[in-house]
């Protein structure tokens, strides 16, 4: 096996543009015999280039077969016009004994090397994609290493043609299709036969003639022609005779398949006779349903291009055929002829409505923005109109014969928390366009974020101790409040950070104290000025929620590590996403720090370890870390390390870096404070300002990648070292707190101990600039002067108002039974915010009891109706609570069910049924006898407001015999209609069920529940009234596209049609029939979704 290194470096303009390179080897002892397109192929790599040049490397390894010779491959660009190809190179693990040249094709271009490639050399080649690629962007790769027992050349006769074998020669001459060879010597390893392929199947027609007449024709298994002759042992001369073949067509314009070709356009091919052959060419078309000759001529260039105008291709949108037919008759004689197509371009282009301002779905828009700005482009230039129009309407705008361009429109009178709809609608006279754009306005400034908080405390930043604007910066709230003692959970659970404007912020709490309401607290601030105060808010007083906390999302994606060292024991614990926890070798732990909590560290064996992780490893990037520390003294005389991870030892040979300090004249200063990385370069620093023991300093290391490492102490610049292009300075460390950690680049005993207090360690894979730090010192050194604390405000719309409970009433069934017997319970209730829940608690004659939810059936109203079974005496009482757990009880109702005998039953039919607006239904009195009738008489009520009859018509119940039947007489005003009466005429009488009479009704505009009460009703035999008991009804209007009926269209309503979809029934079977055509389908969820999100 022979393994080849493949480097490529490239960059692409487009700072996107990916390149793929995949190596073969051409394996020619396979079962396809002699074919070079068999074999075992590999993909070295495929990358996105960015913008400047990248080196990229790949290896390709020579599948284990003595036969596998030929290393070839593709280079496959986007966009070959992209790139920037500086080098191309392919090197050998090992040397050959016999190599003498290496040799590289790349798309009928070779790139030559001379001279042994011996083990790990290199072999450069400079390419330009723009001339090598195909239209398709690739490149075509081969190599030739000579002498490497298994030679390899290509014979270039205006294309590729030939692959040889076991042989070394020279091509002396090649004339129409005669190539003329010199054989220099044998270097065969298996073979004394001098062998030739064709390289394309296009080429198979091949003779060879050698000087000792030792040639011969084969014809391989997969059916190519190659030819073979004895090798000489000096030289030999041979020739290698092709016959010829047709011409070939490339490189048609318009593509094949193209769309959108502008009309009448120009048809054009390249056309190529590799031996230069007189070539005869035609170009038709068929656009007029008819081919036809548009052009033809006579070329013997051997390589040319021919074109002509497209002639009656000038309709829209249309497909065009077109062909080109060559041959060179005194050649091959013979043909080559392909046919084309394309489609032609609209008539018109579709509008372009783009860029709006705000963009789509924007969100915290200010209410103060007082334009709409978007861009429309008609790509055929047309003059435009256009109309804007918003909702809620804010402004509108318009304009007439526009050219392409950017526009806007006056809007005003925002309101906060509002969702604004606006919709552009373009035309040029023949084509239309409409784009619907969304945002929402911001929270009104200082809106009671939550009321189930019910206390708040405004924290206003003052901005002159930033000196820059600060984005997502965490700052520390040191503040103490009776309030928050009086108020909040012992834990500190409910507190809650919001801006100004009402979004939540994220915050971990370093500590509380309960009893006195001191709290330690870091707020993520998603912006602070520099030239404004920003206020943000506390709030507190919420006893029933979990931990608010985000202690992870309050630090920045760039920190890596933050210690609090507010632990008291044991491990001190990351408050990042990294998880850096960190050990305590002897540091004295919960002393006063400078914010909360700190350790100590004794300045002879003390330190803190915090194990390697690759999230603390900088590789040859920036990082920052800091600490606040209070020297004591310097005991040791080489200095002592605040934030190690680079060890003791010699510089140029410990990667890593080192936060150092020395004393100086009884004061301390940065010493040898400095990074090493893994080429031997070494940069340290010695500081020059001493600063005084016993007091708190924030000191941070900065190193800014292949430029700067610099100092600070209390946001201040200490001093900079100018450090250039470095290289990689991470290492396996940990990193030591208070200690050097490492001796000469291996974690062993620890030395040059720190004395003092340290607080608050922070890495970070930036470099943060000084403004950021000082904004940190000021912070957190005087937190009281940084902000200044508000009164305490109370929720003033803490709900403790109990919902209201009115007109509570039962309808019985005339009379009340148990076999049919019904009750309807309805009630009123109303709250100063929003009802929860409507309960009913029923208990019955057994003195079981039920609780049940009742229907809203319009604002405020509500019922629930069943069937009782049991006789006896029945009470109920209404539950109710609302949003803010607030809650109310009715007094108790009571009812009684009777059991009734042998009678003939009058009910509404059906008993309860739902409409939509506008819908005309009917409903039918039903007569289920028990005794023979011979006439009847009722009256009917209905809801005026809710609906209105139409006709009365007669039922089936006398069908058969001559009646006597009077419709009644309606009264739509007062919801009546008076003395529908029927009888039969002559003898006879009834004995069966069926229908008295029906009545058409229609729904008006409004949604409600209709009562349907019968009244005065009468059922005779031949002689006199007969015992009876009738059922009323109800009719609910409700829309028809809320399936469950809750009063809001959302998915479940969607999902009660899917359960049954593609069932069938007759028309209006189910609600989930929408449409009532009988069939649950996709017309049914569409009309649901026309509706999404709607409520009544």
């Amino acid at each position: 096996n022979e393994t080849y290194n493949i480097t490529i470096t490239a960059k692409s303009d487009s700072g996107n543009g990916q390149i793929t390179l995949d190596m073969s080897c051409s394996d020619w002892g396979s079962g396809t015999q002699y074919s070079t397109l068999s074999g075992s192929t590999q993909q070295v790599f495929s990358h996105v280039f960015g913008s400047t040049y990248e080196t990229k490397y790949g290896t390709y390894t020579v599948p284990d077969n003595r036969d596998a010779w030929f290393l070839q491959g593709t280079l496959s660009f986007d966009n070959n016009t992209d790139y920037n190809v500086s080098l191309f190179s392919i090197k050998r693990e090992h040397i050959s004994d016999v190599t003498e040249n290496f040799n590289l094709l790349m798309s009928n271009n070779w790139y030559n090397s001379s001279g042994p490639l011996f083990e790990d050399e290199k072999e450069e080649f400079f390419i330009n994609p723009v001339n090598l690629a195909d239209k398709d962007g690739i490149i075509n790769v081969s190599t030739r290493i000579d002498g490497n027992h298994y030679g390899m050349i290509r014979l270039i006769y205006n294309a590729p043609l030939l692959l040889s074998r076991n042989a070394r020669y020279k091509v002396n001459s090649a004339v129409n299709g005669i190539f003329n060879l010199t054989l220099t010597e044998d270097i065969s390893l298996y073979s004394d036969t001098f062998k030739m392929f064709p390289f394309s199947i296009e080429n198979t027609d091949l003779f060879l003639t050698a000087d000792d007449g030792s040639e011969e024709r084969h014809v391989s298994n997969n059916g190519n022609v190659w030819v073979t002759c004895n090798t000489p042992t000096t030289e030999r001369t041979v020739e290698i005779i092709f016959e010829a073949d047709a011409p070939s067509i490339l490189d048609e314009s318009p593509l094949d398949e193209a769309l959108n070709i502008s009309l009448l356009p120009t048809l054009g091919v390249r056309v190529r006779d590799v031996q230069g052959d007189t070539v005869e060419w035609w170009i038709k078309s068929n656009a007029t349903n008819n081919w036809v000759t548009l052009a033809n001529g006579i070329n013997s260039t051997g390589d040319f291009i021919i074109s002509t105008l497209g002639l009656d291709m000038d309709d829209y949108n249309t497909k065009y055929w077109w062909s080109i037919n060559t041959t060179d008759q005194s050649g091959s004689g013979l043909w080559t002829n392909k046919t084309f197509w394309f489609i032609t371009r609209p008539e018109s282009y579709p509008i372009i409505i783009s860029d709006p301002v705000p963009t789509n779905m924007a969100a915290n828009i200010p209410i103060s923005i007082s334009k709409l700005e978007f861009n429309i482009n008609d790509p055929d230039g047309d003059l435009m109109n256009y109309t804007v129009i918003t909702n809620p309407i804010i402004g509108s705008g318009s304009g007439t014969y526009v050219t392409n361009g950017t526009y806007n429109m006056t809007v005003s009178g925002l309101d906060y928390s509002t969702l604004y709809q606006w919709s552009i609608n373009v035309t040029d006279g023949k084509t239309y366009k409409n784009v619907t754009y969304r945002f929402t306005t911001m929270k009104e400034p200082g809106v009671w974020w939550n009321s189930n908080w019910q206390y708040r405390i405004k924290i206003i930043i003052n901005h002159t101790l930033l000196t820059s604007d600060q984005h997502n910066f965490t700052v520390l709230i040191n503040l103490t409040g009776d309030a928050l003692s009086s108020y909040s959970q012992a834990d500190g659970d409910d507190f809650v950070f919001t801006t100004y404007a009402g979004d939540l912020i994220n915050h971990e709490i370093e500590s509380y104290n309960y009893s006195n309401g001191h709290l330690f607290a870091w707020v993520k601030i998603p912006y602070l000025s520099s030239t404004i105060d920003t206020d943000i808010y506390l709030y507190f007083g919420n006893q029933m929620i979990g931990n608010m906390q985000n202690i992870t999302g309050t630090w920045d994606r760039y920190y890596k590590m933050v210690q609090h060292l507010n632990e008291t024991s044991g491990i001190h614990y990351d408050s990042t996403i990294f998880d850096n926890d960190v050990d305590n070798f002897g540091s004295t732990q919960d002393i006063v720090g400078l914010i909360d909590g700190g350790n100590s560290f004794d300045g002879s064996d003390d330190y803190i370890r915090v194990p390697s992780d690759s999230s603390i490893q900088f590789d040859e990037g920036s990082f920052t870390a800091e600490a606040w520390i209070y020297p004591e003294t310097v005991p040791e005389s080489g200095g002592a390390r605040v934030i190690n991870n680079r060890g003791t030892g010699s510089g140029g040979s410990n990667k890593g870096y080192q936060l150092k300090i020395d004393a100086s004249a009884g004061s301390w200063k940065f010493k040898d404070a400095s990074i090493d990385d893994d080429a031997g370069n070494y940069k340290t620093y010695e500081g020059t300002t001493t600063y005084s023991f016993n007091d708190w300093y924030h000191v941070a290391m900065v190193y800014e990648a292949d430029d700067l490492l610099g100092f600070y102490v209390n946001g201040v610049l200490d001093g900079t070292l100018s450090v250039g292009s470095y290289g990689n300075i991470s290492n396996s460390l940990p990193t030591a707190i208070g200690a050097a950690i490492a001796a000469n680049g291996a974690e062993g005993t620890y030395s040059q101990f720190y004395d003092g207090g340290i607080d608050e360690i922070r890495l970070s894979n930036i470099s943060r600039d000084v403004d950021w730090l000082r904004t940190c010192y000021y912070n957190q050194y005087d937190p009281v002067s940084f902000f200044d604390i508000g009164d305490v405000e109370i929720e003033s719309t803490v709900d403790v108002i109990p919902p209201m409970i009115s007109d509570v009433d039962i309808t019985m069934s005339d009379p009340v039974d148990t076999v049919i017997g019904w009750g309807n319970i309805s009630c009123t209730v109303t709250d100063n915010l929003e009802v929860h829940s409507v309960y009913l608690n029923i208990t019955y004659p057994d003195l079981h009891t039920e609780n049940t939810s009742m229907i809203e059936v319009n604002s405020g109203q509500y019922y629930y109706n069943t069937t009782f079974t049991s006789v006896g005496d029945y009470s109920y009482f209404i539950w109710v609570n609302d949003t803010s757990d607030n809650s109310n009880i009715s007094s108790i109702h009571t009812f009684e069910i009777t059991e009734t005998g042998d009678i003939t039953e009058l009910s509404i039919h059906p008993l309860t049924q739902t409409v939509d607006i506008g819908e005309t239904f009917t409903v039918s009195i039903y007569c289920n006898q028990t005794k023979p009738i011979k006439g009847y008489e009722f009256d009917l009520e209905y809801n005026t407001s809710l609906i209105y009859a139409n006709l009365v018509t007669e039922g089936d119940i006398f069908d058969g015999y001559s009646t006597f039947f009077n419709d009644g007489t309606i009264n739509n005003t007062n919801g009546y209609i008076n003395n529908i009466y029927n009888l039969i005429t002559g003898e006879g009488n009834v004995s069966e069920s069926g229908i008295l009479a029906n009545i058409s009704f229609t729904s008006k505009s409004e949604y409600g529940i209709s009562n349907l009460s019968l009244h005065d009703v009468g059922i005779t035999n031949e002689s006199t009234y007969i015992p009876i008991v009738y059922y009323n009804g109800s009719v609910l209007v409700a829309p028809n596209w809320d399936i469950n009926l809750d009063h809001e269209v959302s998915i479940l309503d969607l999902v009660l049609i899917a359960n049954h979809f593609d069932e069938t029934g007759p028309p209006g079977w189910i609600r989930e029939d929408v449409n009532n055509d009988g069939d649950i389908s996709i017309l049914d969820l569409v009309l649901i979704a026309n509706h999404f999100d709607e409520t009544w």
